[in-house]
């Protein structure tokens, strides 16, 4: 009959299959990248520890189910409080310049004579089938993120970069994340090509076709302060089976941009002609997540 265990080494090994399952557990939310090592990939409000492991991001806490929510001084723009016209948007007509919502003013530039607008626009519009610039205001999942009605629409002219900046907070913000999604008519064009944009991957599927979004954080003296980008579609990788236009709503987290002033959105594209992008410079927005600076 084996000799019974002493209580140390009892001890010992109920220590080891504790920290076996630890590891474990805080590695269940990463995966190996092609080098083997432990890659976090995180989901909504969650960024990722030092140690590879997931976690609420800055200006964000675990509720009771594990989710991350907002801390009670992060303030949310999700859109919902703005006024619309009939035909479902607001593409700043009545002249002021831009749409606040929660603490950030985004900016808008309306032309009266062209009826047009650069910037930011506000829409509920929800077809996700129609093709073209008249099918400008819809998201391409079908509606703002988590199923709100209400979203934004962002269109680089040819007059500046669309800017979100804090007027009600003068030391700055510090930005946590923002939701992101293609809209109808730039993920159309992408996937099947139009008048003025090549469909992405080309005729046989093997161009190395992109379009990128990227945030620039400005500081009170509008210096560059940090950058945060998310690609809306990606066809650069060998394996063809990886090649994708996003579909839904995406967090972008924004937390490495620090304390800033104002923020900038760019578009960059593979598809390129001489007058700039070909591909459709169009994103939609949601939920922007900032908490005051202390």
């Amino acid at each position: 009959m084996p000799a019974p265990l002493s209580p140390i080494l009892r001890l010992s090994l109920t220590l080891s299959l504790f920290l076996s399952l630890s590891l474990s557990l805080s590695l269940s939310a990463c995966d190996a990248d092609d080098g083997g090592s432990a890659v976090c990939k995180c989901g909504a409000n969650e960024t990722c520890s030092p140690d590879n492991v997931c976690v609420c991001a800055v200006g964000f806490h675990a509720n009771e189910q594990g989710a991350c929510q907002p801390d009670e001084t992060s303030t949310t723009s999700d859109f919902e409080d703005v006024a619309l016209s009939e035909a479902g948007v607001w593409i700043g007509a009545d002249g002021s310049g831009g749409v606040a919502t929660g603490l950030a003013f985004f900016s808008n530039l309306y032309n009266e004579e062209y009826e047009s607008w650069e910037g930011f626009a506000v829409s509920n519009h929800k077809d996700t089938a129609t093709p073209g610039f008249e099918n400008q205001y819809s998201a391409w999942p079908g509606s703002g993120n988590e199923g709100s009605s209400t979203y934004a629409v962002v269109y680089v002219g040819f007059s500046g970069p669309p800017t979100i900046t804090f007027p009600d907070a003068p030391t700055g913000v510090r930005p946590q994340g923002v939701f992101v999604a293609n809209t109808t008519y730039a993920a159309l064009s992408m996937r099947d090509g139009d008048a003025y944009a090549k469909k992405f991957g080309g005729v046989d599927g093997t161009d190395p076709d992109w379009f990128l979004l990227t945030f620039t954080g400005h500081d009170s003296a509008g210096a560059p302060a940090g950058e945060a980008t998310v690609y809306f579609a990606d066809f650069r990788s060998a394996d063809a089976s990886s090649d994708h236009i996003e579909q839904g709503w995406t967090w972008v987290d924004l937390s490495g941009l620090g304390t800033v002033s104002s923020v900038t959105l760019a578009f960059t594209s593979s598809d390129m002609g001489d007058f700039g992008m070909n591909t459709p410079g169009y994103v939609a927005l949601d939920d922007l997540v900032v908490a005051p600076a202390p």
